[in-house]
């Protein structure tokens, strides 16, 4: 009998152990890259929050309090800001109560400041600024009602006594949300004149001047910390291979505990505890990864 003849028999004697030993090696392997991956990953998660320099402002009583008018001037003074604008929720129904969709009250002149991420047409976003009743409208509003840019659509009033039409101007999209409906705040002002006024806004929002790179272009170099750090994962995990089985008749010797399912635990452990490490570190200020500097005449 030839040895690779004898190598399949014996793997295909007990398929099941065959099987659990093939998921209990790949699950190890998987394990080992998480551990591994695990630092850049997380750094990855809080460059890209960080990375958001929109930030909004509201009543600190809740989103259904208003705040006054001035406020949008006095943040619009603070250092670092760029842009901003404000949301007053209008509450407009359309044709009938069921058909309640968020829709604001903008200033237009910041919008493309505020959210360039929109994808607001350069044409529509024109349009908006210069037709005072102009609105722009998600694109799962837009689909909903069979509505089209050029088309006027009128909205009952819930919170304001006022009923008021709007031409479509064009859509929003991005990571805007696909339902609400933006319009001129100005249309909102003038409607509201006889009934005495209405200068208060629902929430403020400003985009600041900090931006956060999300590439290293210098690239990453391993420090003394990180190859402890890697070392150690693996150290543990090799370990375990090795020590799970007898911990697990130690501990549990009238169980059913298999060496299979001790590596499985071990391995579990470990990638949770180095988890909590790396967070530990990051809190120290124990840095894993530098970023390198690309040189001077780098494009």
């Amino acid at each position: 009998m030839t040895y690779p003849r004898l190598v399949l028999r014996n793997l295909l004697r007990h398929p099941l152990r065959m099987l659990l030993t093939t998921l209990s090696i790949a699950l190890s392997i998987f394990l080992v890259c998480a551990v591994l991956t695990l630092p850049s990953a997380l750094d990855a998660i809080t460059a890209r929050a960080a990375s958001n320099v929109r930030i909004s402002v509201h009543h600190k009583a809740g989103f259904t309090y208003w705040l006054p008018g001035a406020f949008v001037q006095k943040v619009q003074h603070l250092p670092g800001v760029v842009g901003v604008n404000h949301y007053s929720w209008f509450g407009g129904i359309y044709d009938e109560p069921k058909n309640l969709f968020p829709n604001f009250a903008v200033d237009p002149e910041t919008v493309d400041v505020v959210w360039p991420d929109y994808r607001i047409a350069p044409d529509a976003l024109a349009r908006f600024k210069h037709v005072r009743n102009g609105a722009l409208v998600g694109e799962d509003t837009m689909r909903k009602f069979g509505w089209h840019v050029g088309q006027n659509v009128t909205l009952k009033g819930t919170i304001f006594p006022v009923d008021l039409t709007f031409e479509i101007v064009g859509t929003v999209g991005g990571v805007a949300n696909p339902t609400m409906l933006w319009f001129n705040r100005k249309y909102l002002d003038e409607a509201m004149e006889s009934r005495g006024g209405f200068n208060r806004v629902g929430m403020i929002w400003l985009r600041t001047r900090v931006q956060y790179s999300r590439q290293v272009r210098g690239g990453l170099q391993l420090q003394r910390a990180g190859r402890m750090y890697f070392a150690a994962a693996v150290g543990t995990l090799m370990l375990g291979w090795l020590v799970a089985p007898f911990i697990g008749r130690q501990v549990w010797p009238h169980t059913l505990t298999t060496p299979l399912l001790m590596r499985v635990i071990w391995c579990l452990a470990t990638y949770y505890v180095f988890i909590l490490v790396h967070r530990m570190l990051k809190i120290r200020g124990v840095a894993i990864y530098r970023a390198l500097q690309p040189p001077p005449n780098a494009l």
